[in-house]
């Protein structure tokens, strides 16, 4: 599983390649992730930002020691914390799903056709899926592994 803060695509092959670094959390998802990461190192938290209360959360041990294993995505999830909401998970057509990465994408405008070739290569094979949560991280765990179970 990769988060949203960074993979690599490659330009050859529908693979992805992980580059695990630092999670970028903020406001609430502090103390969610923490309750839920017993042992796991964490900065402090910095209030008052931009953005609001900000951390990081050290990158699990196992995706670190995996940072060299390429994969093949077969699904891409867009998940958004809303608080009180009703955990939904609902399709995304690829047309949006493929503009959402491109919008979210670094260098998508510096690699031109190979950089959309590759983005239509690598998505051929996905399901796409918006998903929104309130937080509970054993239901939105839970579903995640039946979406991964079903690909």
């Amino acid at each position: 599983m990769f988060s949203d803060e960074l993979a690599l695509v490659n330009l050859n092959q529908a693979k992805v390649h992980p580059n695990p670094r630092p999670v970028s959390l903020k406001n609430r998802s502090i103390d969610i992730i923490k309750e839920f990461s017993a042992g796991e190192a964490f900065t402090p938290s910095v209030k008052d930002t931009i953005k609001g209360t900000v951390a990081h959360m050290r990158p699990p041990t196992l995706s670190v020691q995996a940072w060299q294993q390429d994969a093949t995505p077969a699904l891409i999830v867009f998940p958004r914390y809303q608080q009180g909401a009703a955990t939904k998970l609902a399709a995304v057509s690829i047309g949006t799903a493929f503009m959402r990465l491109v919008e979210n994408s670094f260098n998508y405008h510096i690699l031109g056709r190979a950089g959309f070739d590759a983005l239509v290569r690598t998505m051929q094979h996905v399901a796409c899926f918006d998903f929104v949560y309130d937080g509970n991280l054993s239901n939105a765990l839970q579903l995640c592994d039946e979406l991964i179970a079903d690909a």
